[in-house]
């Protein structure tokens, strides 16, 4: 994992405060979908977590979403919309959340692009273990 800020690597994670927090998944690999929410559930099975594997879907729902979101995780391969799409529309509508961006493939070429968004924080490459979800909770909650 690549941070943009500087990383701190011991925090408690409260219960309580994970329970509050509300996360969003943009990925159309549903085999990508389901290891990320079993990781999750393991260790968090209060969590809110709403899982989006269609864009399309998820910009006519962005318009709606009022509850506050705390994470937001996108593919950076959807086959419909480019990251750049999707990172203007939570922008226009005012969806303020930690950006994260997640590969399967990840190579200087990508790192340099996508980092370049000044809205995200940090680029992950799948697969999302239990090791790198807790991570993201972690850098999340700083």
């Amino acid at each position: 994992m690549i941070r943009r800020d500087t990383f701190v690597t011991e925090n408690i994670l409260s219960t309580y405060v994970l329970t509050d927090m509300k996360i969003l998944l943009l990925d159309a690999d549903p085999v990508s979908n389901l290891i990320f929410r079993r990781q999750l559930r393991k260790y968090y099975p209060d969590i809110n977590l709403d899982v989006y594997v269609d864009s399309d879907e998820f910009l006519s729902q962005i318009k709606t979403i009022s509850d506050k979101v705390d994470l937001l995780l996108i593919d950076i391969h959807l086959p419909k919309h480019s990251v750049s799409e999707i990172l203007e529309n939570v922008k226009v509508h005012g969806l303020r959340a930690e950006v994260v961006l997640i590969s399967s493939y990840v190579d200087a070429y990508i790192l340099d692009s996508m980092l370049a968004f000044k809205d995200v924080n940090l680029l992950v490459e799948k697969p999302l273990t239990s090791t790198k979800i807790k991570t993201l909770l972690r850098t999340s909650l700083n």
